[in-house]
């Protein structure tokens, strides 16, 4: 016997690893083909997080106290419906909303660089056709998305919304590193439809979220407030759900305040910050449990907030 020396118990553990006993049939069968990748190229880990590789600005462990769970079903009518009434006719059907998520899921696990993303928490959503660039970023998030939002929470849940944009903010910037004017343009000539990675980033800063970008394949985006919007009206069980929620950075977004200091914006469901008139104030966890609030974000790295990811294909 050629390879005489290896164990039964080896032979098994090979032959799991391939994919099972069919999987071996194929390959022998040449049917599929097998190829070899060098697990340091891979960019995400087993948690479905990002692998801070040769990042220069802040980033810390994840608190995996906070975390997302999958819905059980994406494909019930259930969040394209809340699209519709809470935004706008997406235009699609659930089948279609389907198909179209499907084939990202397929592009995905045929990387092996990227499938690890499914082994953390990822939400199909479908952005309505809106043509942002005509009124503004800025008027976008204030006059649909935010209240959007606010109405989807409210359907949901007793507690308050917050909305802590500042009023001094008439612009919000998208960073070019995020490649978020790809999903504006794509946004103006139809619905669009994504993969939504919410925890993806969860630990770095925001420069450092933005850093990443460079090395991941060009189907990805950073997440924006628009996008972040549109999954928490598809989404509000899982991404509202209690305290333990992480918050979503809007990383792929900027604003300057009055001392001319650049800032983002996080989405955040009880329990990290007081929102009052004042600001955000940072309180002990649990006090404020049931409310939502989007709120102004420095740039630095917690542990509890996340960027996102959203994977167009």
């Amino acid at each position: 016997m050629k390879y005489g020396n290896l164990t039964f118990g080896q032979m098994e553990a090979l032959v799991n690893i391939l994919g099972g006993d069919e999987a071996l049939r194929q390959i022998l069968s040449r049917e599929v083909e097998v190829v070899l990748v060098d697990s340091s190229q891979t960019l995400i880990d087993k948690y479905g997080r990002r692998i801070p590789k040769n990042i220069q600005n802040e980033v810390v462990d994840d608190d995996r106290n906070y975390r997302i769970f999958n819905p059980e079903d994406f494909y019930y009518s259930v969040p394209l419906g809340h699209v519709d009434i809470l935004l706008k006719k997406t235009g699609l059907e659930p089948n279609e909303f389907e198909t179209k998520s499907t084939d990202l899921f397929s592009k995905l696990q045929a990387d092996p660089r990227l499938k690890n993303l499914l082994k953390g928490p990822f939400l199909p959503i479908c952005i309505p056709q809106i043509r942002v660039n005509e009124y503004g970023y800025c008027h976008a998030l204030k006059e649909v998305f935010l209240p959007a939002v606010e109405r989807a929470y409210k359907s949901m849940f007793k507690g308050p919304f917050y909305n802590n944009l500042p009023s001094e903010v008439t612009e919000v910037k998208i960073m070019e590193e995020s490649r978020q004017e790809k999903l504006i343009a794509a946004m103006a000539d139809g619905p669009v439809v994504g993969i939504y990675f919410p925890a993806a980033l969860q630990g770095f800063s925001i420069l450092a979220a933005r850093e990443q970008m460079s090395s991941l394949p060009e189907g990805f985006v950073l997440s924006g407030a628009l996008d972040i919007a549109t999954a928490i009206v598809m989404y509000i069980d899982i991404l509202c759900r209690d305290k333990m929620t992480p918050g979503l950075d809007c990383a792929a977004n900027a604003w300057q305040d009055r001392n001319e200091r650049m800032r983002s914006f996080t989405f955040y469901a009880g329990g990290m910050w007081s929102a009052g008139k004042q600001g955000c104030i940072p309180i002990a966890d649990g006090v404020h449990d049931n409310e939502m609030a989007f709120y102004r974000r420095d740039l630095n790295a917690i542990s509890k907030t996340s960027g996102g990811l959203l994977y167009l294909g």
